[in-house]
């Protein structure tokens, strides 16, 4: 976050997720998405040079 150009506060790698939320949605709904989203392999492997092979919580990212 940047304040007249100035860096007030920042995170590390890893993702920025904007999730709708209904009413209806109920705790069990929150969690299931928390766990997808975490789970998704979106980082690479390093080792490999599998693209698609890591996700968040294996990357022990933010």
């Amino acid at each position: 976050v940047e304040v007249e150009g100035r860096i007030v506060s920042e995170i590390g790698p890893g993702l920025l997720v904007l999730v709708g939320i209904h009413d209806s949605d109920t705790e069990s709904d929150a969690d299931y998405i928390c766990r997808k989203v975490l789970n998704m392999r979106l980082f690479p492997n390093e080792d490999t040079g599998k693209a698609w092979d890591h996700s968040v919580v294996q990357k022990n990212y933010q």
